[in-house]
């Protein structure tokens, strides 16, 4: 028996005697009265704490286990295994920016501006799509993505068709082969489209491997809801909310281990 259950009890029983006439007020001692009355009161009031502390109990859930991650630096993951590929884009994106200075500084003629301003813009897009056909073997031969492996190689199927037409589109830039500015940007925006939807669909494959990796880390951990940190955090408390993203992004690395 809890003790609110006893104390309900030992109340029950004094009010019951004195009804059922064991001991009536007639022949009890006023003092005696009193010091019984004084410890219903007593057990009465204890009564009142002990079920209140009850109700608190049943009714106030344990604290939320808490934790963040930084999905960019979880990203970073598989950046880093096309860094090589990522250099050479950021190489021509910086002779993109020296063409627009010689332009602007009247080094370099209109014509001559014009003509390497398309072989560089067609050159990048190259090196972008070249990143994500790096990603993509990365992630058909990857250990964590054995279950959307069918889903990849056919998305590398599609990169590896874009790659072509984006090489036979530099070639036709590199001998002149539009015969005006409007053909070639027509073009360079059809390759352009094509390139920022695969792009965008092998992001959404990072994103949704990311996302697994933080629920597996989050359930192992024992944590009730983790959290993105870009736009979400303002505040934490170090102690109550942990930074899993390091937990994360290993969980990412294993994933991309063949």
């Amino acid at each position: 028996m809890n003790k609110s259950a006893s104390i309900i009890v030992v109340v029950l029983a004094l009010i019951l005697g004195f009804i059922g006439g064991a001991v009536t007020p007639h022949l009890l001692p006023i003092a005696g009265v009193t010091a019984v009355e004084k410890q219903i009161g007593q057990l009465s009031a204890e009564l009142q704490r002990v079920e209140t502390v009850a109700r608190r109990v049943e009714t106030v859930a344990p604290p939320l286990r808490i934790a963040f991650m930084d999905a960019e630096r979880a990203f970073a993951v598989i950046l880093e295994v096309v860094e090589g590929l990522r250099r050479r884009a950021r190489e021509k994106q910086a002779e993109i920016t020296e063409l627009h200075r010689q332009h602007r500084a009247g080094e370099i003629a209109a014509e001559e501006f014009r003509d390497r301003n398309n072989i560089l813009n067609v050159e990048l897009l190259q090196a972008q799509l070249a990143i994500n056909l790096g990603a993509l073997e990365k992630m058909i031969v990857g250990r964590g993505f054995r279950d959307i492996r069918g889903d990849l190689e056919q998305l590398r199927d599609q990169a590896q068709s874009l790659q072509a037409e984006v090489s036979g589109l530099l070639l036709t830039t590199q001998i002149g082969g539009f015969p005006t500015q409007e053909a070639f940007d027509r073009d360079f925006a059809l390759a352009q489209a094509a390139f920022s939807h695969l792009d965008h669909v092998l992001t959404q494959v990072a994103t949704m491997m990311i996302a697994r990796a933080a629920q597996e880390v989050g359930l192992e951990m024992g944590f009730d809801l983790v959290l993105l940190q870009r736009n979400v955090l303002i505040y934490r408390n170090p102690i109550r909310i942990l930074d899993v993203t390091v937990q994360v992004s290993t969980r990412m690395a294993e994933y991309l281990r063949p």
